[in-house]
């Protein structure tokens, strides 16, 4: 009998310190989420296709990191994230990149549970960002304000993006941006883009034009704009727009940038009583002598 009593406690012992050292792989690092209230967000947050679950929270995007004197960035090391009250994930930064339009990126891995990943384009008072555990996506986004939604996709939507963001394998980057880009306007309900092979030569021209003369603008050093180029590789438009990115290193990073940005993500996700421009095309540079390295373009447009 004693022996049992004795196994016992040794048992409870061992079981508090397994709670312990599993608390403790939570303890470094702030929560970057909290439960929120959602009386002024845009219903269209939540998401029509593939979305399993979802939750409104606020963001503490200091949480993230802060800017500092001459506009740097000083990111935390470690960060927590409460996804839903039955998935919390501890992330580890990676690096920091200049996201531009976003200001900052945030891109870490993650450590508890081991094997997922963390991606944040980070502003003054938003975030948007993709978190993968395991075989399922999270994604973070927000109304163009401070209201923010935590979407849970479902393992087939989760599956798609996987592919993209971990194994590109034969496919183009600019493809990969294509089919993130596509796959966010299903989830609003908005007709998917169409490739236009005039727009996509467009876009790869700006790009390489950035990286080769060093500036970073819609209208280049000529004076001409994204209407001219457009109309330079053969396409007559009645309408159209550009975003642009430089310094990210992979399609998912440029899309949560654009989409942290109320100018770029309004090209991407229009608003109910805005006529969207469909036919789309993608160019992406990478240069060795440019600090920035790598340079994105998106040409918008709707023909004559």
């Amino acid at each position: 009998m004693r022996s049992m009593n004795l196994t016992l406690r040794r048992l409870i012992v061992l079981a508090w310190l397994i709670l312990v050292a599993f608390g403790g792989a939570f303890a470094h690092g702030e929560e970057l989420l909290s439960s929120a209230a959602a009386e002024s967000a845009d219903n269209r947050l939540i998401g029509v296709e593939g979305v399993q679950r979802y939750r409104f929270v606020s963001v503490n995007v200091e949480r993230l990191g802060t800017s500092v004197g001459g506009g740097d960035f000083e990111p935390e090391r470690v960060v927590t994230i409460t996804l839903f009250p039955d998935v919390r994930v501890r992330a580890e930064l990676e690096r920091v990149g200049a996201g531009n339009s976003a200001a900052w990126l945030w891109v870490g891995r993650c450590t508890e549970p081991r094997g997922g990943s963390a991606f944040f384009a980070v502003s003054e008072s938003t975030i948007s960002g993709t978190v993968t555990v395991g075989d399922r996506v999270y994604q973070i986004r927000n109304d163009g304000d401070r209201v923010h939604v935590v979407r849970e996709l479902s393992r087939e939507k989760s599956e798609e993006l996987h592919s993209l963001i971990f194994e590109p394998g034969g496919m183009t980057v600019d493809r990969q941006l294509f089919y993130l880009l596509n796959h966010e306007r299903a989830l609003w309900g908005l007709p998917r883009y169409e490739w236009n092979d005039a727009l996509a030569q467009a876009a790869r021209e700006h790009s390489r034009d950035m990286g080769r003369r060093h500036f970073f603008g819609h209208v280049n050093p000529d004076g001409q704009d994204a209407g001219d180029r457009m109309r330079k590789a053969g396409y007559e438009w009645s309408a159209w727009s550009e975003n642009i990115a430089a310094g990210q290193r992979a399609p998912i990073e440029v899309l949560e940038a654009w989409l942290n940005s109320p100018g770029h993500r309004r090209n991407i996700i229009c608003n109910a009583d805005e006529a969207c421009l469909t036919d789309v095309g993608i160019g992406h540079a990478q240069f060795t002598n440019n600090s920035l390295r790598q340079f994105w373009t998106l040409k918008l447009a709707a023909e004559r």
